[in-house]
């Protein structure tokens, strides 16, 4: 059994991670359809395990679970890859958070009810039989260690071994040939089960000898991609990129969403993007482009004669793919000795280039829908920006903005990331447009931003340009364009946070709006009303623990099920906040983060077997369950606290610090499940295991399903990171008073 459970942990993680990436690439991910996918695999699970609660365990079922699971795992691969042509959505079309719900529920429930069910009948098949007279027994903590210690694997594999090596498909044949031998070791003595199991693995062998996984991946594609040829289509640590094919035009996409095409690629905006700024700088010579650069800009600044240009490019296999799969490459400047192209998070690369000065920074990235592409365009990156520039250097950023009318959505955007560069420069420019652009500098642009002044510079350069022209300088850059920008912009009366930051990144709430109200516009309007107040967002979540307050009426039972709910929202939001200071600080480095996520499940597992094998008797229980609510109470607060000095202590450092919290943070919710767990059969000592198990397994990841919806979506961008982690504390407050003044 305990061969099947590590089995079981290394399957549920890795199904999770494969799927979350092939929804992500569906949805073209920002922060709302990543929290709704884990939402709906926690609460697959949860359901799942809550089930099997109520149903007497046995050695068939799990068997039948542990077959049916591997059949339902790459018929989830496949049913997301068509969904789009299934519910009549076409490519690239934004889908509302309905949608998304509905796609990703359906993808997920089958594959998430199944794993979340098999921990809980674990439990009951692990359960001594005839049952222990002791309701503490240690089965349920042991199975938890054991689940977890298979989830580290199986990330771990998957991280550092399948991904960029294996597609989906692939993944999924090579787990079902491990949970078949599985089968086969488990059902040796029962003749349906064994055959079942073997003709699992004979169908596998099958597979791999007719190339199975490769036809699903080409037919699969085909349909999410209709009318395209796949000319490549793979799996890095950053992401998924695809290439298409239609007569002679490739366009690249990364996770879904359209890049780059090639060799015609969009002249309007990299002209825009490049030589407004450049024209409007005598005689540039250093360069700094973060990203979107085979999009067209690094060709268009290779126009400028003596100029030298750094480009980061976050994603190694971006530029090797392209290098293998993309005819004339020279055509986007790559390949210039005037480029030196750096495969690095362009924000830690200004962190490490101390005294350096740059001309002209470029952040070739639209306006941020996650977290971690916040980073560049946060207060405390345009900071950083500023040291790096010279004396009249311009930092450049870019905005969605509309020729006709800025929307209340996109004006408050704008308005936001126009605010930030304003707490950093002297000058902050904007270039109103289909696509709005910012320039900030700490000298005043007005008189070089003239468009008789940029259209003279770029007659004296003499090269030839598309889309900017004298003419169309004329009208961009005029008076009445500037005027209406700054009356639906600058000049209107707002309420809420306006400034981005690290630690409150509100722009990623006010770009998650706009995006929202392209597709549902009952969304935007709720994320509107967020963006104005930070009122309701804490009346609700205090109606809803008053709530829970009332429902409680002092039963010991309840009180403990809402411990475990309150820890796992708590944990989850833990581990969200040690991730995104560890980028804020570090940069992203997915390998890394992976380490990070691993040491957060090793503390769970250490946790777990601590509580499992130290903690007896009902005081002892009493006492630690106390304890550690306190502790998860405040392990936010402490990643807050400890993050100001990790900021400081190098990438090493800071790799080892959040670690070290990470590890922290999974022991002590790790400790508190087994130590719950044995209070829960103190109180209820007829509920049986299996039954326990589902109940407090389900409440856990129900917490983490609320977390998963509001935390980094919601409440990190509207509240900030400490006032969050505050929450965390009084959601935790309520549920210590619970246990406290229950009745046994």
């Amino acid at each position: 059994m305990i061969l099947a459970l590590l089995v079981v942990g290394a399957t549920g993680i890795t199904a999770q991670i494969v799927l979350m990436r092939e929804l992500l690439t569906v949805f073209l991910g920002n922060e709302l359809s990543l929290g709704i996918i884990l939402a709906c695999w926690l609460a697959s699970e949860a359901s799942g395990s809550w089930l099997a609660g109520r149903i007497r365990p046995r050695l068939a079922l799990f068997a039948a679970a542990i077959a049916v699971s591997l059949l339902a795992f790459p018929a989830a691969i496949w049913f997301a890859r068509v969904a789009r042509p299934l519910f009549g959505l076409a490519p690239g079309e934004i889908l509302s958070p309905f949608s998304m719900l509905l796609i990703a529920a359906c993808t997920l429930l089958p594959t998430g009810l199944l794993h979340g069910a098999l921990f809980t009948s674990g439990v009951g098949l692990a359960s001594p039989r005839p049952p222990s007279p002791d309701p503490r027994s240690p089965i349920l903590g042991r199975v938890y260690v054991v689940e977890t210690l298979g989830s580290i694997i199986g990330g771990l594999l998957l991280s550092f071994l399948l991904i960029g090596q294996m597609s989906s498909f692939q993944i999924a044949l090579a787990i079902a040939g491990l949970n078949s031998l599985v089968l086969l070791s488990m059902t040796r003595r029962v003749i349906a089960g064994f055959a079942a199991g073997g003709l699992l693995l004979v169908g596998i062998v099958a597979g791999l000898l007719l190339k199975l996984p490769e036809a699903l991946d080409r037919s699969s594609l085909a349909r999410l991609y209709p009318g395209n040829q796949i000319a490549y289509s793979g799996d890095s640590h950053y992401g998924n990129i695809t290439i298409l094919r239609r007569a002679d035009q490739l366009t690249v996409l990364s996770d879904g969403a359209p890049t780059v095409t090639l060799p015609v690629p969009d002249f309007g905006l990299a002209e825009d993007l490049v030589h407004i700024p450049m024209l409007s700088l005598r005689g540039p010579h250093r360069v700094l482009l973060i990203g979107g650069g085979t999009a067209g800009p690094l060709a268009e600044l290779l126009k400028y004669p003596g100029v030298r240009i750094d480009y980061c490019e976050l994603n190694p296999t971006l530029v090797s793919v392209l290098s293998r799969n993309v005819p004339h490459l020279e055509s986007t400047g790559l390949l210039d000795p005037r480029v030196t192209v750096r495969t690095i998070d362009g924000r830690r690369y200004l962190q490490g280039r101390p005294g350096t000065e740059y001309d002209l920074i470029i952040v070739g990235l639209p306006s941020p829908t996650t977290l971690h592409a916040n980073r560049y365009f946060s207060v405390e990156f345009f900071a950083l920006a500023h040291r790096r520039l010279g004396p009249d250097g311009v930092l450049v950023t870019m905005a969605p903005g509309s020729s006709a009318y800025l929307s209340n959505e996109l004006a408050a955007l704008n308005r936001v990331q126009l605010r930030t560069l304003q707490q950093q420069f002297y000058s902050v420019t904007a270039v109103p447009g289909e696509t709005n652009l910012f320039l900030a500098s700490e000298v005043a642009r007005d008189g070089s931003l003239e468009p008789e002044t940029l259209a003279a510079r770029l007659a004296g350069y003499g090269f030839d340009t598309r889309t900017v022209t004298a003419r169309y300088l004329s009208e961009r850059l005029s008076a009445r364009r500037k005027a209406e920008f700054e009356r639906r912009v600058a000049g209107q009366p707002v309420s809420g946070p306006q400034v981005n930051s690290d630690r409150q990144p509100i722009l990623v709430l006010a770009a998650l709006t706009y995006w929202a109200g392209m597709s549902s516009p009952v969304t935007a309007r709720l994320f509107s009303g967020l963006v104005g107040s930070r009122f309701w967002p804490v009346l609700i979540f205090a109606v809803g623990l008053v709530v829970a307050f009332l429902f409680w009426r002092r039963r010991i039972r309840f009180a403990l099920r809402f411990a475990v709910f309150s820890s796992g929202f708590a944990g989850a939001c833990a581990s969200i906040l040690i991730l995104l200071l560890f980028q804020v600080s570090s940069g992203t480095l997915h390998l890394h983060l992976a380490l990070l996520t691993t040491a957060f499940m090793a503390g769970t597992a250490l946790g777990g077997a601590w509580a499992t094998h130290r903690v007896r008797g009902p005081r002892s229980v009493t006492n630690v369950v106390y304890w550690l609510e306190v502790g998860v109470a405040v392990i936010g607060l402490l990643v807050l606290l400890a993050s100001h000095t990790l900021a400081w202590s190098g990438p090493v450092g800071a790799l080892v610090g959040y670690g070290l919290l990470a590890l922290a943070a999974g022991f002590l919710l790790g400790a508190e499940f087994p130590v719950i767990s044995r209070a829960y059969l103190d109180a209820e000592p007829n509920c049986g295991l299996a039954r326990a198990a589902g109940n407090l397994y389900s409440a856990d990841l129900f917490g983490g399903v609320l977390s998963s919806l509001i935390v980094p979506a919601m409440l990190i961008p509207l509240l900030g990171m400490v006032p969050t982690a505050l929450l965390v504390v009084l959601t935790k407050a309520v549920s210590i008073t619970m246990l406290r003044l229950s009745r046994n």
